[in-house]
């Protein structure tokens, strides 16, 4: 009985081991000052496993909440899976700590809805 459950633990192990899917996508960090604004921050931008320069690919841009950074998506879920899934190539821009993406009246070099709407997308469609 012993060696018939050993062969059934073996089998089953064998065949999940056999249908895991395994993501081998790059994830790509990069300081990036924008030529608009001047801001300087990280950006992170993950591509599909079988990424190719000559190919055209859809892009999500994926912004952080407030007091977060670009790394937020990559080090709490598992985002880089759905580069993947959906061939697409995910951007993480940093917004700063406490800009809420916006073109501020107040701080007048708080630029950041034309740092992600100008700069980052731009920087993305020319590389």
């Amino acid at each position: 009985m012993k060696k018939l459950l050993a062969v059934i633990w073996f089998s089953v192990m064998t065949f999940n081991a056999l249908t895991i899917n395994v993501y081998a996508n790059e994830v790509v960090t990069k300081e990036f000052i924008g030529k608009h604004t001047g801001i300087k921050h990280p950006v992170t931008v993950i591509l599909p496993t079988y990424y190719n320069k000559a190919q055209k690919y859809n892009v999500v841009y994926v912004l952080h909440g407030y007091s977060g950074n670009h790394t937020d998506w990559t080090t709490k879920t598992d985002i880089e899976t759905l580069a993947d899934r959906f061939n697409v190539i995910i951007v993480n821009p940093d917004g700063g700590y406490d800009s809420w993406y916006i073109d501020s009246k107040i701080k007048k070099n708080s630029l950041y809805e034309t740092y992600i709407t100008k700069d980052i997308v731009n920087y993305i469609v020319s590389v």
